[in-house]
């Protein structure tokens, strides 16, 4: 994996941000995702409403790019069911 600077991550509730990362590598990206999995399930739900992403491709710590990991309880999409996290998608059925 490369050491490039070039991807940031979030994590926030709708009360406090809890890490808005600078240009770190994929790795470091990668890593807080995880650490923060956890912390993301028990804070699930409408009192918190938390998020949480990686952006990749960033060229400085404004440039949210293009999101490659993304965990939203206000996205209608993102559901947490037995401690794991799904993305419901709707298909047309003619």
């Amino acid at each position: 994996m490369s050491k490039k600077k070039d991807c940031l991550f979030q994590y926030a509730t709708k009360h406090k941000t809890i890490v808005d990362s600078d240009l770190i590598t994929r790795k470091e990206a990668d890593e807080l995702y995880e650490k923060y999995l956890p912390d993301i399930k028990s804070r699930w739900g409408e009192s918190e409403a938390p998020e949480m992403g990686i952006w990749i491709n960033c060229k400085n710590n404004i440039d949210y790019h293009t999101t490659i990991k993304h965990i939203c309880y206000h996205d209608g999409e993102c559901k947490l069911e037995d401690g794991t996290f799904f993305r419901v998608t709707k298909t047309i059925i003619k």
